[in-house]
């Protein structure tokens, strides 16, 4: 009974914020259909990356082209869903430790610690920049990498990932930049490494161009 509630609740809250937002979004764009085009493209790519996400399909890059012989790696997770089930499903240690709270939580801290000698981890490697996994590391005495992959609004909590790692690769000089802005002594704590793209995986079909733009068979395509 709580889980149907549950459920019923969430369904009904995610169409009714769809719907006010397109009622919203029609009223302050004054009727232009055109524009609920951009809102749409929106909805349609936070639905996407509900379930796996550029960082979760560059981890994924990442432990595929590891080499074997040298490293063995171990994904530690926090909740369940699509990305556990898709680490496993390529065969990869998934292990899931449940969060009580978002910012600090000294129980998981502990269970992390645990974790890493227990496993006897060599080197953690954070796909964000978790203070729970970096103090665990550092407590632990192991090398901790971390990975910078959006900007948003760093605060002090990052500012002390970035101190506790001893490396933390950055996907772009944009977000270098914007980080460094406010924590300018931090730079010699960043590397610059693009997010690595599994091409393999990536399914592309030929696009029929001088029909999109309707262009001439004389015309010359450049790509």
């Amino acid at each position: 009974g709580l889980a149907y509630k549950g459920g019923a609740v969430t369904g009904f809250l995610v169409v009714g914020l769809a719907l006010a937002a397109v009622f919203g979004f029609y009223q302050y764009t004054k009727g232009d259909l055109t524009s609920l085009i951009g809102l749409g493209f929106g909805g349609s790519l936070i639905s996407v990356f509900a379930r796996l996400g550029g960082g979760e399909l560059s981890l994924i890059a990442m432990l595929k082209n590891l080499d074997k012989d040298i490293f063995k790696a171990r994904v530690i997770c926090y909740e369940e869903g699509h990305f556990p089930d898709k680490l496993r499903e390529l065969g990869f240690d998934c292990a899931v430790l449940k969060r009580r709270f978002k910012v600090l939580d000294c129980f998981l801290i502990l269970r992390l610690i645990s974790y890493i000698k227990k496993k006897k981890i060599d080197i953690v490697h954070v796909n964000s920049l978790d203070i729970r996994a970096a103090i665990a590391a550092k407590l632990s005495g192991v090398p901790l990498i971390g990975h910078l992959r959006v900007i948003f609004a760093f605060t002090w909590v990052d500012s002390l990932f970035a101190r506790l790692s001893d490396i933390t690769i950055a996907v772009s000089y944009a977000a270098l930049e914007a980080f460094c802005a406010k924590f300018k002594d931090l730079r010699s704590k960043f590397i610059v490494l693009p997010p690595l793209i599994d091409m393999k995986s990536v399914e592309t079909a030929p696009a029929d161009l001088r029909k999109e733009f309707s262009l001439n068979e004389e015309d010359k395509l450049i790509g």
